[in-house]
């Protein structure tokens, strides 16, 4: 009995941890809890271990003894479930960290027609943008550049930089206001 509460203790403390630590992070983007879920990740790990080694163990002590390893091989299953689960985690805090958002604001008495991001690999359409009104747009740099802005107002084709350098890999936020 005492292995099987050892072994759920592997599977559930560094669920509860992890879980707890991810959604605050995504909550408050405070980078110390990013960098605490490096360390439960890796807690999770010597978990992981502790419990298969100690699940191992009893699997062999009750073949002796003839008895069943139905609730051992589920703990396993939780347990390993737990890489899952941490992979999506990591994957959802990569692609949120990587993201570059644009928000552009067109305060001017004018629709912009033709509008486009352009940049790093992107080429990304907007077509217009009512007059005082905005829009969001959340892109994946692709590749090393500047990231512009191209609109036409009034007949003229006009272009604004967003930023001068941007790489893959590398996120941001940037607010574009259009007088």
């Amino acid at each position: 009995m005492k292995i099987k509460r050892l072994m759920t203790f592997c599977w559930f403390l560094p669920l509860i941890l992890g879980s707890i630590t991810f959604f605050s992070w995504r909550i408050t983007r405070f980078d110390l809890l990013m960098a605490t879920g490096i360390y439960i990740i890796y807690f999770g790990i010597v978990c992981t271990v502790i419990g298969f080694i100690t699940g191992l163990r009893q699997v062999m002590l009750n073949r002796k003894k003839g008895k069943s390893n139905k609730s051992i091989y589920l703990l396993f299953g939780l347990i390993a479930s737990n890489f899952i689960i941490a992979y999506l985690y990591l994957n959802s805090a990569v692609s949120i960290v990587t993201a570059f958002t644009i928000r552009i604001f067109n305060k001017s008495n004018t629709v912009l027609y033709n509008c486009s991001i352009n940049g790093g690999g992107i080429n990304e359409q907007i077509e217009t943008i009512d007059k005082r009104d905005s829009v969001k747009r959340v892109i994946w740099i692709k590749e090393e550049g500047s990231l512009t802005f191209n609109y036409k107002i009034n007949n003229s084709n006009k272009t604004v930089n967003i930023q001068g350098y941007i790489c893959p890999g590398v996120g941001g936020n940037e607010i574009l206001v259009i007088q």
